[in-house]
Order: C-alpha cells, then structure tokens, then sequence
C-alpha cells in the first residue's frame, strides 16, 4: 500500500496530465478555426476556467475515494482479525470444557473396581434407546403375539390393539410390566410379555416426543381392524394436507401424530361402525 504524501504526489501528477491534455486539443480546435496558436491557448485557458481550483476539486474527489477505499481495507482486516480470534477463543473453551470432561470421567473410572466399572456401563445401557431393536413375544402363547420393532425417533413401538407405546428410556423389566398392564385387557388369559433385545442402536440418542408433521413429510398409514382397506403411505401437499382413503383430503400440517390418529378415527366413525385404529408412522422428507 502506497503512503499518503506518494499517493497524493501521483495523484497531482494524473490530474495535472488531464488537464494539460484538455487544454492542448482545445488550443487544437481553435488553432483550427483560424486562431494564433498564443490566442488559441489564451481563449482555451479562459473557456476552461481556474485551474487551480479544478486540480484541488479533482484531487479531493480522487483522494476522497482512495481514501475511502484504504478505510474499508483496513476496517475489514480488523472485522476478520476480531472474527479471527473470538472463534479461536471460542474453540479452546469448548476444547478445555471437553478436555475437563475427559479428565472427570478417566478420574472416575480410576477410582472404580473392574466389578463397579463393568455394573455402571451395564446401568448406562440398561435402558432401551431410539434405534433399538426389540423382539417382543408372549411366552404364554408365542403364536399369538410374536413380532420384531425397532424404537422409533419418538420413543414408540406400535403393538397390536394399544396402539403406539412409549418404550425408550425404560428398562426391560418396566417395559415387560408396562405392556403386560396394557395388554390384559384385551385377552381372556392375560398374556406374559417378555423384551429381548435383538440389535442396539449404534448412538444412544434421546427420544424426540411430539412428532408434528409438516410439509413434505411422508405418512405411512394402515388401520389393524381392515388392512387391506387401509394402509398405505402418502406424502404432505404444500398447502399441508394429505389424501387418504375414505376419509379424503385433509389438513394435517402442524397436527402431532397423536392428535393426525384421533382425526381420521373419529372421521372413521362416520362410515364404519366397529371404528377404527388408524396408526401413523411420520417419515421425514425434504421440505
């Protein structure tokens, strides 16, 4: 970057040459026209006005707008500079915070017997999780209820009769009990619920409750009383409805699942007597 007093000597020197130059070809013109080349010049220098103050006018314009240029230059570096180091800063407290975190459970796991470790990594992985899959059977009669699911970003499995259980985050022995409790009332010998875990997710995440569907969304639907009549799947409209079978077109954008079910059963009770149990499965889609 050129210094003040040579940028302004060469800006001086450009201005002085335009000058100049407009003053000889209008001495040209006139020289043309019939003047002496002393009155040509003389008549050109009084057409064109006071010199000094058009080179100062000049200058000041050409300075103005370098030096408005060399204060953006300078004002972004600094912007960049600053941006610079707050994000270092920023980045070392995260990595001091994380560095921490290692440090505090290296120390813990330290402290504890090989017995302790393996029963708090046994407690840590205890409970089921979104992504996990899971055989659930009735060892009374495993021919009557005898299926595979895997934990849905929700936290849910869906079961025959109840519909959507919440299973993330329970333990098998909570989720055998919870189902049994559930269940009995549907059967005559209640039956026994056993959990057995088939695949662990591989990241233990933590469910995301109230799924509300928005545009885009892709649906999977099917009603377990008359499957063959409706199941199926269906995509969210830009104006945020969807096409169903039976009940026809309707508005489900902002609606959670739970509150989608309650809609097309009681729309379902208009045409079939026995109800429905329509179930939803929201499949994320591009918006």
């Amino acid at each position: 970057m050129r210094r003040p007093r040579e940028q302004r000597r060469i800006v001086q020197g450009e201005i002085d040459e335009e000058i100049a130059f407009h003053l000889d070809e209008a001495a040209r013109d006139r020289v043309a026209a019939g003047m002496t080349e002393a009155e040509a010049h003389a008549n050109a220098a009084l057409d064109f006005g006071d010199v000094t103050r058009i080179r100062t006018a000049c200058e000041r314009q050409r300075l103005w707008g370098d030096h408005m240029m060399q204060r953006f230059h300078v004002t972004l570096t600094l912007f960049l500079a600053l941006c610079t180091g707050f994000l270092a800063i920023q980045w070392g407290r995260d990595l001091g915070a994380r560095q921490a975190q290692i440090e505090a459970l290296e120390a813990r796991i330290q402290m504890l017997t090989p017995a302790q470790a393996v029963e708090s990594t046994r407690a840590d992985f205890g409970r089921y999780a979104v992504g996990d899959t899971i055989a659930v059977v009735d060892v009374k009669q495993p021919d009557r209820l005898n299926l595979t699911q895997t934990i849905r970003a929700d936290g849910t499995i869906l079961m025959p009769d109840v519909g959507w259980v919440q299973a993330a985050e329970l333990t098998r022995a909570e989720l055998s009990a919870k189902l049994n409790e559930q269940l009995q009332a549907y059967y005559v010998d209640a039956p026994q619920i056993e959990i057995v875990l088939q695949e662990s997710a591989p990241h233990r995440v933590p469910p995301v409750p109230n799924v509300i569907v928005a545009v885009g969304n892709r649906l999977r639907y099917a009603d377990p009383i008359r499957p063959q009549e409706w199941s199926g799947e269906a995509r969210v409209e830009a104006d945020g409805t969807c096409l169903f079978p039976v009940v026809g077109r309707l508005s489900v954008a902002g609606l959670t699942r739970s509150e989608l079910e309650s809609l097309v059963r009681s729309r379902m009770k208009t045409f079939f007597r026995d109800g429905s149990e329509a179930t939803f499965d929201v499949v994320k889609g591009d918006r």
